[in-house]
């Protein structure tokens, strides 16, 4: 289950979300439908650590996110509407960002593409 619990987030002094409450069990899908500004993306970039609530709490299968970013990362794929920060990283930069994701270690990260790889 996903959980928002009074989650607000500002940016300066304009307000993106204020005190958004909003449960989604295990198996449902859901849809995010508004305005620009009406703070959908922020809501997502929230859930997926992106950018942190400036109050409030998000709660993942019981576990609060912003204490276990790690093992909550691992059960939310997130893909962004823009690839700008991929466009800018070598292929290097890439998988080590994509490693640090899942607290592998470099050498982890290159056992495992010489795996992919065939090397």
């Amino acid at each position: 289950m996903i959980e928002f619990q009074n989650v607000s987030k500002l940016y300066g002094d304009k307000e993106a979300l204020s005190n958004l409450n909003l449960q989604i069990e295990n198996g449902e899908i859901m849809g995010l439908i508004g305005h620009n500004g009406a703070g959908k993306s922020t809501t997502i970039k929230s859930l997926v650590s992106i950018i942190s609530p400036s109050s409030g709490r998000i709660l993942v299968d019981g576990q609060e996110l912003l204490e276990n970013r790690l093992a909550i990362k691992r059960k939310i794929g997130y893909v962004a509407d823009s690839p700008d920060l991929f466009l800018r990283l070598t292929a290097n930069e890439f998988w080590e960002l994509i490693a640090s994701s899942y607290d592998l270690t470099s050498s982890d990260l290159e056992t495992s593409l010489a795996r992919l790889l065939g090397y």
